[in-house]
């Protein structure tokens, strides 16, 4: 008994320094920076993929209020779900963001291709019938208990930067410079396969529910007209919360950041 204590002990020990040695050497292999950098790097790195996990919930919907309606029954749920995901801040944010989820993907893919297919699949089938994703994903009691009330309900007129797009077309652009393996090759191009019919159905939602009055314009949904606290009312939708747009929020605005994402 006392030999298999002692064994134990001796490997809880040294699995966090074989852990240590086996991320140095991947890190390595896959980031090649120079010393000034990679301190910083591995952290945050090491951050990243530690952040990472695995919600299961139902979002709160956004209804159009009806004067049949009680008081807190101004939403619907969204189909139970599950979603592996990395998010902003674990202590924070412990939940996922649609557009925070591609700037991550695209460090994330270079660790680990499998990783971050499945991450983005996920967050493809949370998509709608109209082709609409929530912005904001909180699933579960404890994401739930990290947002306040006014940040809860997802309303299905606003839209957030498709920055998944990025990832796809570095993954393509990568197989076109023979940068993945044979078989890699063939999974990434089956997912591809796979998730056009959703991509599609994303870019068709954008281009018809966030186009503007004028031709070829559009405008971030979800601002709030009637404000009194803000000079300059919030895009959150955008991603650019405090990004100074029109002091009178209304379907006649043109915003530059999305046409550029379209």
């Amino acid at each position: 008994m006392i030999t298999v204590m002692v064994f134990f002990s001796v490997f809880l020990v040294l699995l966090p320094i074989f852990i240590f040695f086996c991320y140095e050497i991947k890190f390595n292999a896959v980031f090649q920076l120079n010393p000034e950098a990679k301190a910083v790097s591995k952290a945050a790195l090491g951050t990243l993929l530690g952040g990472t996990g695995y919600f299961y919930g139902q979002s709160k919907i956004s209804t159009p209020p009806s004067s049949n309606q009680k008081l807190g029954d101004n939403f619907i749920s969204y189909w139970p779900a599950e979603l592996y995901t990395a998010v902003p801040s674990q202590p924070f944010f412990p939940r996922g963001f649609l557009w925070d989820e591609g700037f991550h993907q695209l460090l994330i893919w270079h660790w680990d291709v499998h990783i971050s297919l499945d991450i983005i699949g996920h967050w493809l089938d949370l998509m709608n019938i109209e082709g609409w994703i929530p912005r904001e994903q909180i699933l579960g009691a404890e994401a739930l208990s990290k947002v306040p009330a006014e940040f809860v309900l997802q309303y299905p007129t606003d839209g957030n930067p498709p920055t998944l797009f990025l990832v796809l077309r570095d993954l393509m652009c990568s197989i076109k410079k023979n940068q993945f393996a044979a078989t890699e090759r063939n999974e990434i191009s089956i997912f591809l396969d796979q998730a056009f019919i959703r991509l599609e159905a994303w870019f068709n939602w954008f281009n018809t529910t966030q186009s503007g009055k004028i031709a070829s314009t559009y405008f971030w949904h979800g601002r709030d007209n009637a404000t009194i606290r803000e000079l300059n009312p919030k895009t959150l939708s955008s991603g650019l919360d405090d990004y100074p747009r029109a002091s009178h929020p209304s379907e006649d605005e043109c915003h530059l950041d999305l046409r550029c994402w379209m």
